[in-house]
């Protein structure tokens, strides 16, 4: 049973990151037209395609960190999920956003996909070490 949930892990991490590469492809092939149909505003199209290319950059990695946490929780593992996913807010997203947002607001939107790779680095990280200890099965306290 153990070997079936490690390889639809696996699984899951594939189909997570290649459908974030896709939609990340999408948006950056698509963000001149998708921000245009929104305001006839050249300059304000021109910002608003920007923000969408440097946004989809992070699309690849956010949603390893949701798979990760997820998967810790349905095996038992309470801590490693607790961490990755109040950790990843409390420590990579909030910290970066606040402290790239002084520099001003392309930093800013450069943050968003800076976090989501730093998360995804880190909850995979997390999965490595627990999966290093041996932690098979669930034990007391998480």
């Amino acid at each position: 049973m153990i070997a079936r949930a490690e390889r639809a892990r696996v699984l899951a991490l594939r189909a997570t990151v290649l459908h974030g590469v896709a939609a990340c492809l999408v948006l950056l092939a698509v963000a001149d037209p998708l921000a245009a149909a929104f305001t006839d505003d050249p300059g304000a199209a021109a910002t608003t395609a920007e923000v969408i290319r440097l946004v989809a950059l992070g699309h690849p990695f956010a949603g390893v960190t949701a798979l990760l946490a997820t998967y810790f929780q349905a095996r038992g593992l309470a801590r490693p999920s607790y961490v990755i996913s109040v950790g990843s807010i409390l420590a990579v997203h909030l910290p970066l956003l606040l402290a790239l947002s002084l520099l001003g607001t392309p930093w800013l939107w450069i943050s968003f996909p800076a976090a989501a790779l730093l998360s995804a680095a880190g909850a995979l990280l997390i999965l490595r070490r627990t999966r290093r200890r041996g932690a098979a099965a669930p034990h007391a306290g998480g």
